[in-house]
């Protein structure tokens, strides 16, 4: 049986959830030294959370949150994804971030977050799930396939400083 409760998040969530959001850019940032925090990115993320938990006019709870002995452990968020005006698609619930502790990594809290949430969209009328993580990140592109997602969209990425200059003609 497992020791851990998944449950909606909440405001008293929000100093667990900045800590945990942090340790997940830090994470992004051994993969990919470009995810950098900036001096503002702390109250950016409070103000994000506080209106995904707070907000009343999603079909789902915004945040999800699991907790051991008492304590949050692990989240995820999600939301509606916006479907593009000019495209007919099925409505698709998008998950923006998944943090598991490390005292907690690999004792299934995150699998059990990920089917809380497609459960959660799917009672809501959702029938796809859509998320973005870096692609090289092995550990994380393992995951995401083991809970049944698959690559859909490629976002190449060119550092324009390394970009030769263009030759000219000049007479």
């Amino acid at each position: 049986m497992s020791s851990y409760r998944v449950r909606v998040g909440q405001r008293e969530d929000l100093a667990h959830l900045v800590q945990m959001w942090r340790a997940l850019v830090q994470n992004a940032t051994e993969v990919d030294v470009r995810y950098q925090l900036n001096a503002h990115s702390d109250g950016w993320f409070r103000d994000v959370m506080s209106d995904q938990l707070l907000a009343r006019t999603l079909p789902f709870p915004g945040v999800l949150v699991a907790e051991h002995d008492g304590s949050p452990v692990a989240f995820l968020t999600m939301r509606p994804k916006q479907a593009h005006p000019a495209l007919s698609s099925a409505p698709t619930v998008q998950i923006g971030d998944l943090y598991v502790s490390p005292p907690h990594r690999g004792s299934g809290v995150g699998a059990d977050l990920v089917a809380r949430a497609k459960r959660t969209a799917l009672d809501a009328g959702y029938s796809h799930a859509e998320l973005h993580t870096l692609y090289a990140d092995e550990r994380a592109m393992r995951f995401w396939q083991a809970q049944g997602f698959r690559p859909l969209f490629a976002t190449l990425r060119d550092e324009l400083s390394n970009t030769p200059p263009e030759e000219t003609d000049e007479m």
